[in-house]
């Protein structure tokens, strides 16, 4: 099978899901083990926190609100939800 797998020690991590930040290839959202290329929406990690992944990837260059089926409208800046922005006028 082909594709974009995590290695840890020597072996695919298939328990491993979440993001994970590659020194080379930069930040992904794992799923089982391999870069969830399908996923595009808010993710909540653990360690990391809130935020916007687009095909897989952390979507630094993103920024403004972003409209997530699940989860509402939410002001991004680059790529992170921003939590203490307020729309109120």
């Amino acid at each position: 099978m082909w594709g974009w797998w995590l290695i840890n020690g020597g072996t695919v991590a298939f328990e491993y899901t979440g993001l994970w930040n590659d020194p080379v290839c930069g930040w992904w959202l794992i799923s089982g083990g391999t870069v969830a290329f399908e996923y595009t929406g808010l993710w909540n990690d653990p360690v990391w926190g809130w935020w916007l992944i687009n095909g897989g990837t952390v979507a630094f260059e993103y920024t403004g609100l972003w409209n997530d089926s699940l989860l509402g409208v939410w002001y991004i800046q680059n790529g992170c939800i921003d939590f203490g922005r307020s729309n109120a006028a």
